[in-house]
């Protein structure tokens, strides 16, 4: 069984974008990847627009971890090619999002009268980087956007929408809305799954939460994003120290640039 699933985990990461296409279109960036039980729930997918200066990109969190996370995982990434695929006017958060919550709803055969197993979903965050006008459009589902302002040195969070993409409850009416941020060079964005923030560990055997993590980034700024990747990692397993790992853990890190 282990072997089988060692050799699903080289599908699932032959799969998933490779780091080339983020540093293509950013001067620095960086991927945190660290699945719980050698498959992950958790998937990252990019897609550059040719031609108008856009970059897509999209952080998953399924339902659950290990094999079944994983297939989820899965379905959410190739359902974001399949949605997306050539058309370069898709670029909307908004409108992918839904097209994204419709198709797992119609795969999955979720409805208001399902069972508890059909329910599951994906938390997303998923940005849109306009390089030409400097902006960003953000739209999240249970994943929050940490946006860091250089000259400042301050770390904004926007919040996302409190429900998944997938899953029906007939008192939910889901909009998924897009927020615009604009933003300067130089200045950094980090998606993350709750994989990270909700690691215990510590001298009191607590969850790191969101608060520590945004602690750790601001004291790690003056470095560029390789080192912070390295010394997020450090970090995270001094925090972790003889606990188990309680779940995926996904980080992304993107410092924004103008077009090139």
């Amino acid at each position: 069984m282990i072997q089988d699933i060692s050799f699903a985990q080289r599908i699932q990461l032959l799969t998933l974008p490779k780091m080339d296409l983020l540093l293509k279109n950013f001067d620095e960036a960086f991927i945190i990847y660290k699945p719980k039980n050698i498959v992950s729930g958790d998937f990252y997918w990019f897609k550059s627009v040719n031609g108008n200066g856009k970059f897509l990109a999209a952080i998953g969190d399924s339902t659950g971890h290990g094999v079944s996370g994983a297939l989820l995982a899965m379905i959410g990434y190739n359902l974001l090619n399949e949605i997306v695929g050539d058309d370069d006017y898709l670029t909307n958060p908004t409108d992918i999002l839904f097209e994204l919550d419709n198709s797992i709803c119609k795969l999955l055969k979720q409805n208001e009268v399902s069972t508890i197993g059909y329910q599951d979903g994906i938390d997303m965050s998923f940005v849109t980087i306009d390089k030409n006008n400097k902006k960003i459009y953000f739209s999240g589902c249970r994943r929050p956007l940490l946006y860091l302002v250089k000259k400042e040195n301050k770390i904004i969070v926007y919040k996302g929408d409190p429900y998944l993409v997938g899953g029906v409850n007939e008192r939910i009416t889901k909009t998924f809305k897009t927020q615009e941020i604009d933003y300067e060079s130089g200045d950094i964005i980090y998606m993350l799954t709750d994989g990270l923030t909700d690691q215990f560990g510590g001298e009191h055997d607590k969850k790191l939460m969101k608060s520590g993590f945004i602690k750790i980034l601001s004291e790690i700024q003056h470095l560029n994003l390789s080192y912070q990747s390295q010394l997020l990692e450090q970090k995270l397993l001094r925090w972790q120290g003889n606990n188990e790992q309680t779940d995926d853990i996904l980080v992304v890190g993107i410092k924004l640039n103008d077009y090139r």
